[in-house]
């Protein structure tokens, strides 16, 4: 039985993300195409959350968000929408959109654009995957000297790019979300993502820092 070595959990660990990446994209290609056929020229008014429902669907439980709104005069009371929020409160005001000859039939701009959420949020995982399984290759095919000198500068180029792989697509996510819902899951999302992006940088300037470094050691005459 072999061992299982660091690099062997690491490329068994990249290729579980490779496949929630794949999962998780496919989940977001599924979402949007089922939503092209609302109409993005919807009218959007302001409805109101009157109750939530619990109920029991295939042994799991989900809750449904019943609003009322106003429009053309008549008023719609206790109207379901596809969608639940956390922090969504009874009496909470929200933005939805309607089509004007079905004004029964509602959702908002984040279930038109969930689909999207979804493939962006999926670019988190297959960057740093695919980024990930591209190294174990590179280092397969190295010569074992040459994978033990470059071992640290490696490691400090991965530093820089997986956070940076990670948060630049979790925060344009969380700034879309911000925008469609403006609801706190959006900023938690961007702040998740700013703080991978910040160790990026930081990861960067250390690597600028080690490469100056070491050219200067070159350029030192060595003693004799």
């Amino acid at each position: 039985m072999k061992k299982l070595s660091i690099e062997r959990i690491g490329k068994r660990g990249s290729i579980v993300m490779l496949i929630a990446g794949i999962l998780c994209l496919a989940f977001g290609i599924f979402l949007q195409i089922r939503t092209n056929d609302l109409p993005f020229d919807a009218v959007e008014l302001t409805a109101t959350i009157t109750a939530f429902e619990d109920s029991d669907q295939s042994k799991m439980q989900t809750t449904t968000t019943l609003v009322s709104y106003t429009f053309e005069g008549h008023e719609y009371k206790n109207i379901p929408l596809g969608q639940y929020e956390g922090s969504w409160r009874v009496g909470d005001s929200i933005r939805i959109c309607l089509h004007s000859e079905e004004p029964a039939k509602i959702w908002t701009r984040t279930m038109q654009y969930r689909g999207i959420f979804y493939i962006l949020f999926s670019a988190s995982f297959l960057l740093v995957a695919i980024y990930k399984l591209l190294q174990f290759r590179k280092e397969k095919v190295q010569p074992e000297s040459d994978i033990d000198d470059s071992v640290e500068e490696k490691f400090k180029m991965s530093s820089i790019i997986i956070p940076m792989a990670a948060g630049i697509p979790l925060t344009i996510t969380g700034i879309l979300y911000w925008v469609m819902e403006h609801s706190i899951l959006g900023v938690l999302i961007v702040a998740l993502g700013a703080a991978a992006i910040l160790t990026g940088i930081f990861s960067l300037l250390d690597f600028i820092r080690y490469k100056r470094e070491k050219k200067i050691k070159k350029q030192v005459p060595k003693a004799r």
